[in-house]
């Protein structure tokens, strides 16, 4: 799991942009870049790994919303999305990755706890405003 954790939080930064160096105020409603990177780890997991069509689907559709929000608060184009994402996901063999226990953990958390996942991005996504990556987790 930490692993997983480290992955995530290394990809993260890179959207960001490093505007400036400032800890940024912590958000209530979330990280959005965070839930943003976790979801596109665990998507990955689940389209390439998983059984779970419904699941797969699922996590693709908030991984879409992810990227909707983000480029309609921040300041990444689709082009910088899609270069973040190809940029960021674990460069690991399939094998590699569906054998990862911190991955599978992650997914397999996410999935059984699908409501309460669902209603923390419902909650970070509640109010436009400039995405941040931190606090992650």
């Amino acid at each position: 799991m930490k692993n997983t954790i480290y992955i995530a939080a290394l990809c993260i930064p890179s959207l960001g942009l490093a505007e400036d160096n400032k800890a940024p105020a912590f958000d209530q409603r979330g990280a959005v870049l965070c839930s943003y990177a976790i979801t596109l780890m665990v998507q990955n997991y689940a389209s390439k790994c998983s059984d779970d069509a419904q699941a797969s689907a699922w996590l693709l559709n908030v991984l879409d919303n992810h990227r909707d929000f983000v480029g309609r608060n921040g300041p990444a184009s689709q082009l910088e999305l899609d270069a973040f994402e190809a940029n960021n996901l674990p460069d690991v063999s399939e094998q590699k990755l569906c054998s990862d226990p911190g991955t599978k953990g992650f997914f397999e958390n996410i999935v059984k706890n699908k409501d309460s996942f669902r209603a923390e991005i419902a909650k970070s996504f509640s109010v436009d405003r400039k995405p941040v990556w931190n606090p992650c987790l």
